[in-house]
């Protein structure tokens, strides 16, 4: 018959209301709280495989674009490179050394492939933005080989200058 302070007052307290409603809290955030979060995760993870898939596909697209060029069908080896190129260059991650060597392929005179000069442009000015400035120059002086717009040529120029003396490239 010795009596331990407290575990009276909490028998009485769980003969409450009030101290069912807290194990019934309690045992609901401890069985309740992993099955919750395992389904977030369930959820959110489409999103990230979203991510990894496209950049799987990006690249698939490269070595078939290149794959086509081997063969000599410049014509579909052009459509793949340039929707790989635009869908390199839209990804928030981009590894510099990467677009570079692709780069470098893209514009190397043996390949031939029918990109317009605008979209070289483009792709200069979006690598630029990106601080690809290696690559931003092989897209700039491609379009500058078949830009007949005095303004689009201006506008390549002027982006090959300023690299150029930012970067100290020169």
């Amino acid at each position: 018959g010795e009596k331990i302070p407290f575990v009276g007052s909490f028998v009485l307290f769980m003969q409450s209301p009030a101290g069912w409603l807290c194990m019934l809290l309690l045992s609901g955030a401890v069985i309740i709280t992993p099955i919750v979060e395992k389904k977030l995760e369930k959820a959110n993870a489409p999103k990230q495989n979203f991510a990894e898939q496209k950049k799987k596909n990006t690249r698939a697209k490269l070595d078939e674009g290149f794959s086509c060029a081997m063969r000599g069908d410049f014509t579909l080896a052009g459509k793949y490179l340039g929707e790989a190129m635009h869908s390199l260059l839209l990804e928030a991650d981009v590894d510099q050394e990467t677009i570079t060597d692709i780069a470098k392929k893209i514009v190397n005179p043996s390949l031939y492939i029918e990109i317009s000069s605008i979209q070289w442009l483009e792709w200069g000015t979006s690598a630029y933005q990106k601080k690809l400035y290696e690559a931003a120059i092989l897209f700039l002086e491609k379009s500058l080989v078949s830009e007949k717009d005095e303004r689009m040529a201006r506008k390549a120029l002027f982006l090959i200058g300023e690299i150029r003396v930012s970067q100290s490239m020169i």
